[in-house]
């Protein structure tokens, strides 16, 4: 069942935003909005008006707000307050297992590009799926995570958002708004890129041309109707825009520098 927009505002606070907006400048080594990791064997470079990440297997190149690792000097809001994520970016063909995901001390909320088709604990290195998956809590276990799978060409350029607060988190993908439960966690960290280096992750490139952060979202994002996970029907039930829906319990940290 599709949610409604009004759905959508009763799992965030219709309050405006607050605009509280800290991080926004392009990523690129060096500029201090963003914490900057480039591991052996992967790139971040900049023309100025894009900045474009790329990476090989066992190697991790990603920015964002991490502790312990240059920090930069704003924080990620608190669950109460809200937190958005505004991202603009297109990968390159065959990308796969890059991310774009954070936490509140509370929740987690997370994209992945071109996710691999595989099962826990065996992910990386396998064809990657033509589009991306959003995390949610699985259902009756909010310390679980299920991802599901939206089909989209990657190598156009596309607009994602992800906004969180108390426990809820909406992705809006290009307009269309997909929302329900987080995943509950206690860490407080925002990744962005192939953010590990000890495994065979992400393979490709990704090339941003937006990005900013917002640590009081009190909003709600609105737009066509998605799906919420709780309504989803199993994989061999009709309804599911011809996609269907894999289940995989997925969440993955930045490796040690």
């Amino acid at each position: 069942m599709r949610i409604l927009v009004a759905a959508i505002v009763s799992l965030l606070s219709s309050g405006a935003a607050h605009a509280a907006i800290v991080a926004s400048s392009l990523p690129y080594q060096g500029t201090p909005d963003w914490t900057d990791v480039v591991f052996g064997n992967t790139s971040m470079t900049t023309d100025g008006s894009t900045t474009t990440l790329t990476t090989s297997p066992y190697a991790g190149v990603y920015f964002g707000n991490v502790p312990g690792q240059n920090a930069p000097a704003w924080s990620i809001g608190n669950s109460m307050d809200g937190n958005l994520l505004t991202l603009a970016a297109r990968f390159g063909p065959g990308t796969a297992d890059f991310s774009a995901y954070f936490s509140d001390d509370t929740s987690f909320a997370s994209i992945r590009f071109g996710p691999t088709d595989c099962v826990p604990g065996n992910c990386y290195g396998e064809t990657p799926l033509p589009g991306l998956s959003l995390t949610f809590a699985a259902p009756g276990d909010p310390q679980s995570g299920e991802n599901y799978f939206v089909p989209l060409d990657l190598t156009q350029d596309n607009l994602f958002e992800i906004a969180m607060r108390d426990g809820l988190v909406s992705y809006r993908i290009n307009g269309t708004v997909y929302s329900g439960a987080a995943q509950s966690s206690s860490s407080r960290l925002l990744v962005i890129g192939d953010g590990s280096g000890s495994t065979r992750t992400g393979e490709g490139s990704m090339t941003i041309s937006e990005i900013s952060f917002d640590n009081e979202f009190a909003g709600v994002l609105t737009g066509p109707d998605g799906f919420a996970p709780t309504d989803i029907p199993g994989p061999a039930a009709p309804g599911l825009l011809g996609i269907g829906v894999f289940l995989l319990a997925w969440r993955r940290r930045p490796a040690a520098r």
